[in-house]
Order: structure tokens, then C-alpha cells, then sequence
């Protein structure tokens, strides 16, 4: 019997392609590998996959596996799951169903991770992403509401295992099921972003997002290039703030540039007319707005993100945020949805941080085009200029924001599922073998000789053998590892090493502790 653990997570895709939650998956998935690669297998299914995906998963000790069909809808049920389960047996990967955990997002691929623990035994997990219920009635319609909360609910109804991401969709996914069980709310990584420290000259506000026809009444694209033509007209009126006087800039990242629809919107199939609707706000004067089309890119997305001067996310509702969560990670001053996940999540864990470190918006929306209240308008565009009087203080105040919420990584996130999951897994490189031979014993006659024994002594000291093979799939960053030993120590550190480690072998003392301070870093 094998002591190693499977996790089998469903997606539409690998990475950040076609939304969130395949982002999500990819960064969840990954921190989750590196975490416990020596005790757990991970693997993803997925409809489809290019080389590049299925190499780049590899290095992050996830076996990408796409099913062997052209995918004729976005949502994996039954049909997948089986085709799954043919193609692991395939690719001759075993797993002890008592050992194996079936990830499923929601509806998007909730129903395959249900039904494969049927077929092939485990336990399923699934994680709440939306609330139909809290959006789409206003979004599209009631019975579209009704239609997707019951398929959600029908599926969490069958899950093992509950999750939901930040406290907004915690509570949505208690008053969703029927049954009494612990629902586990997740906390996703903040982004890699290395905060800009230098105030940017021009101001500029940054909106990203799928700005398109059906998110119009939720995102709020509109309200957010209203409000900022409203708050460039304003400041010309009293002649301040200063930063606004000189032609500041709204980068919209996610326009929908196709869509016929959202040209009877005003919400545009060219950014000519995405001006023309912006100079209506602005008394006539021309904005200097650029819109671009949604990326794929985070490298290039988070360079855009962080010389912006503010981060506006004005939705009507958002289950979580995770062009929020970017902005925080980013270090931008932040104009925030008080009807988000983040929100909440702040309010909640982090009391007081909600109200000075975030600019908050409570958005009524409307029911006709173009879907903000004069209201709305009003509070939008006057948090923009609360940023825009002082920079550099509102950048300060954002970069705080971001130093109370470093601790939530993904390896914190990969860890808090592990233990939802209530595997016997400790977090690590070191496989339990080495611990046992080096740790057991102080007595060298209870270490074993042998030539392939998983230590290797050095100055008194056992230590692992290197270990890192790129032909097994290991992931680069086993290479930090101090028993690899790839970088040789400073030499002019070496007396200080050399006093340690004659300290080390002194016998003269059976027990001794030595104390070493200095400057971090």
C-alpha cells in the first residue's frame, strides 16, 4: 500500500486563460505541488491543453492531463469525469481511492468531480467561486437565478467536502445547502507584485476585468469611466486637486471590442465612442482614455496595475475580488465594492482596515443603461479625487494595507485545504525516511552504511543527500534547498563558519547552545 496522497482537480484550462478560475486552479494547484510534492500527486484535468501548458505544469509537479476530445461546452460533468478516469488509467498513474481527493470549481467543473468519486471511489471537494443568487437576477433575469443556484445547490449537496472562497461566499454556500456540515472558507494567495515605490506623475486610474455586454450591470465598467471623466471635470472647476489638472489617464484592461450589444450600451465596440461616452461626464472635454482588450498575460497585466495611481472595482457585486486582491497585492490605493468578498474579508479579520486603508463605494446600480445611479456616480468620483489630493499619502496607506495581508499566500491557502482534507501530510521536500535517519538517533551505529543511504555526513553532522533530478520532474526550486549545495558558502564567512563548526564536534560540554545576532539579511 502506497503512503502517497492524490489530488484530482477539474478546470476548463490551465492558467489564466478564459478567467479566474482557471487562474485560481493554476496558483492553488502549484503552491499545493511545491508544498508536499513527496507526499501527494497532483493532477489536472482539463479539456484541452497545448505542449507548452502540459510542460509548464510539470515543473510545478502537476500532471496535466487534457481530455482526448474537442470540448463542445465549458462545463465538465459526467462524460468528462469518466473520460478522466480513462485517461489516468491510461497514462498507467494508480491512485488508493481511500487516499485520493476530487477537486471541482462550482458548476464550472463541480458535477465531474462528483461524479468520478462515484465511479472510482474517494471523496469529493468542492469549492464555491459565485453566488447566482446575490447577482443574476439583476444580472439577467430571476429564473436564470433560480436555474443556476438549484444546479449549485444540487452539487454541493453531493460534495464530501466545502469550500468557498473568502467570507462573502461562506455564508452564501451555508444558507445554500440543506445539510448541517462545516463549510471551509479559503483564502486565495496574494499576487507576486513587487509594489512600485516611486509616485507616479501623471495620475492614472486603472480598471481590468472582463469589461463586456454581460458583465456591464455588475462590474460597473461604465460607472467607473463616468465617474472618472466627472472627477477630471470637477477638478478643473475648482482647480484642484493638482494631480487631476494634468490630463490624467483611465487604462481600461478587458474591453469587449466585439460585442453589438454593448454598442447600444454606449459600452462600446471602439474606444472612440468608449470617449465620446466618457466626454458626456466630462461637460464635453476629451479624456485621455485607452482601452485594451483582455489579457491573458499577468506579467504584462501587473505592470499596467502597478504605476496606476489608484485601482477602481465599483461593482455592484462581487462574490470575492480578484482584481481587488491584485490591486492590494500591487500596493495601489484602492477604490473598493462594499458588496465584495474583500470587503468582508477585511471587515472581518482585519477590523479597521476596512475604513482609512481602502477607499469603499456602496453601489446601488440601476436598472436601465446605463446601470449607475446619479448617486453611484457621485461616490465613485469623489473617492478618486479623496486619492488624487495627496498621492503619495493614499499610496502609503495602500502599501500598509498590503503588509497586514502578506500572510495570506498560497502556500498558507495549500496548507488550509491540506487540512480540510485531513491528510496525515506535513508541508516540505524531505520525505519522512530522512527525517527518521537523521533525527532518530544520535548513535552513528543506527544510521545505515549503505552507499545509497539518504544523508551524507558532514563535519559531525547528517545531512540529506542532493536530491534534485530534472529528468523526474522535479520542480527548480528544490534546487534553494541547502543540501544541494549548488552555490559554495561566502568565503569570507568561512572563519565564522569555521568557529561553528568546531563548536559543533566540541566535547567538552554534553549539551551547549550558542547565540548568534546581526543585522537582517
Amino acid at each position: 500500500m502506497s503512503n502517497r496522497y492524490t489530488l484530482i482537480a477539474f478546470t476548463s484550462y490551465w492558467g489564466s486563460k478564459f478567467g479566474g478560475i482557471n487562474a485560481f486552479n493554476a496558483d492553488f494547484l502549484e503552491a499545493f505541488g511545491a508544498a508536499y510534492e513527496r507526499k501527494v500527486d497532483v493532477i489536472c484535468i482539463v479539456l484541452e491543453a497545448e505542449s507548452d501548458d502540459i510542460e509548464d505544469a510539470r515543473q510545478k509537479n502537476v500532471t496535466l492531463i487534457p481530455l482526448p476530445y474537442k470540448p463542445s461546452e465549458p462545463h465538465l460533468g459526467r462524460k468528462h469525469a469518466v473520460s478522466a478516469i480513462e485517461e489516468i488509467a491510461k497514462k498507467k498513474i494508480s491512485f488508493e481511492p481511500d487516499k485520493t481527493i476530487w477537486l471541482g470549481h462550482d458548476r464550472i467543473s463541480g458535477e465531474a468531480a462528483v461524479e468520478a468519486r462515484k465511479e472510482a471511489g474517494g471523496r469529493s471537494a468542492l469549492i464555491h467561486h459565485m453566488s447566482y443568487d446575490h447577482y443574476e437576477a439583476f444580472a439577467e433575469n430571476a429564473q436564470s437565478a433560480n436555474k443556476k443556484r438549484s444546479q449549485q445547490k444540487s452539487l454541493f449537496d453531493k460534495a464530501d467536502i466545502l469550500m468557498a472562497v473568502g467570507p462573502l461566499l461562506r455564508d452564501a454556500l451555508e444558507d445554500m445547502v440543506d445539510q448541517d456540515v462545516n463549510i471551509n472558507m479559503i483564502i486565495p494567495g496574494l499576487a507576486d507584485i513587487e509594489p512600485r515605490q516611486k509616485i507616479p506623475n501623471t495620475f492614472s486610474m486603472f480598471v481590468s476585468g472582463r469589461l463586456s455586454d454581460d458583465a456591464l450591470k455588475v462590474k460597473q465598467g461604465q460607472l467607473a469611466i463616468a465617474a472618472f471623466a466627472k472627477s477630471y471635470n470637477q477638478a478643473k472647476q475648482d482647480e484642484q486637486p493638482e494631480s487631476l489638472l494634468k490630463r490624467p489617464k483611465l487604462l481600461l484592461r478587458g474591453v469587449d471590442f466585439e460585442s453589438e450589444e454593448a454598442q447600444n450600451l454606449h459600452f462600446t465596440s471602439s474606444e472612440e465612442n468608449l470617449k465620446i461616452f466618457a466626454a458626456e461626464y466630462a461637460e464635453g472635454a476629451v479624456i485621455n482614455l485607452q482601452a485594451l482588450p483582455y489579457i491573458t498575460d499577468r506579467t504584462q497585466l501587473f505592470n499596467d496595475l502597478k504605476i496606476a495611481s489608484v485601482a477602481a472595482m465599483p461593482s455592484w457585486h462581487e462574490g470575492f475580488g480578484l482584481v481587488a486582491w491584485e490591486a492590494i497585492a500591487a500596493g495601489v490605493p484602492l477604490i473598493l465594492s462594499k458588496d465584495s468578498g474583500v470587503y468582508e474579508l477585511i471587515k472581518e479579520k482585519h477590523p479597521g482596515f476596512e475604513d482609512g486603508h481602502v477607499w469603499t463605494v456602496d453601489i446601488n446600480g440601476q436598472v436601465g443603461a446605463p446601470y449607475f445611479s446619479t448617486t453611484d456616480l457621485d461616490t465613485v468620483s469623489s473617492a478618486i479625487r479623496k486619492i488624487a489630493i495627496d498621492p503619495k499619502i493614499s499610496r502609503e496607506k495602500a502599501i500598509r494595507l498590503r503588509e497586514e495581508l502578506a500572510v495570506y499566500t498560497w502556500a498558507a491557502c495549500a496548507e488550509q485545504v491540506a487540512s480540510f482534507f485531513e491528510w496525515d501530510i506535513q508541508k516540505g521536500v524531505i520525505n519522512d525516511s530522512q527525517i527518521e535517519n537523521i533525527g532518530s538517533s544520535a548513535d552513528d551505529s543506527k544510521l545505515p552504511a549503505s552507499n545509497n543511504a539518504p544523508y551524507v555526513e558532514q563535519c559531525g553532522l547528517f545531512m540529506p543527500k542532493p536530491s534534485w533530478n530534472l529528468n523526474q520532474g522535479m520542480a527548480v526550486s528544490v534546487l534553494l534547498r541547502a543540501s544541494e549545495a549548488l552555490v559554495p558558502f561566502d568565503s569570507y564567512r568561512k572563519p565564522e563558519l569555521d568557529k561553528l563548526q568546531t563548536w559543533a564536534i566540541e566535547t567538552s560540554y554534553p549539551i551547549s547552545i550558542r547565540l548568534l545576532k546581526g543585522e537582517g539579511g
